[in-house]
């Protein structure tokens, strides 16, 4: 579980780095007791979002981050969505697929960090801030754009 908190904490400091907002999905106690293991607070996680209604207006617990209903997505189109029920991931990821209208990728942080995005441009500029594979002292990360795995293939994704 080290390891999955030291990636996962390199994924948000390089996005952040870069300028980019990333939103959690979900509020749910797995979800909950991994912000607080890794330490992610709102200099990580500008905010989630949660279908629960009775969650709106409140925060996560230790970690203090708001959490909003799902249209905050569409009002502030973030670049990285952090799925934070992670065995739901099919099932978010196709509710929220209107997110690729502007490029939103997905992070899905077990059972490895692994980012989804719309397309190979998306794709490679997501495994670049996932560090590249080589001269990183990270292993490969999988990386998937319109359904194809390029892991293990040559840095830069796919030919």
């Amino acid at each position: 579980m080290a390891e999955t908190k030291r990636k996962l904490l390199d994924f948000l400091i390089r996005a952040k780095r870069q300028g980019a907002q990333v939103a959690g999905y979900g509020a749910p106690g797995k979800g909950n007791t991994l912000l607080n293991y890794c330490g992610i607070r709102t200099d990580f996680l500008d905010y989630t979002v949660d279908r629960n209604p009775y969650k709106h207006g409140r925060f996560t617990p230790g970690t203090h981050i708001p959490i909003h209903p799902p249209e905050r997505l569409a009002e502030t189109r973030p670049d990285y969505i952090l799925i934070l029920p992670w065995n739901l991931k099919d099932e978010i990821m196709a509710q929220l697929a209107y997110t690729g209208e502007w490029g939103a990728r997905f992070v899905v942080p077990i059972p490895e960090v692994t980012v989804y995005g719309q397309d190979p441009l998306a794709a490679s500029g997501a495994q670049a801030l996932l560090g590249g594979r080589r001269g990183s002292e990270l292993p490969p990360h999988r990386t998937r754009a319109a359904g194809r795995s390029t892991a293990g293939e040559p840095e830069g994704g796919a030919a």
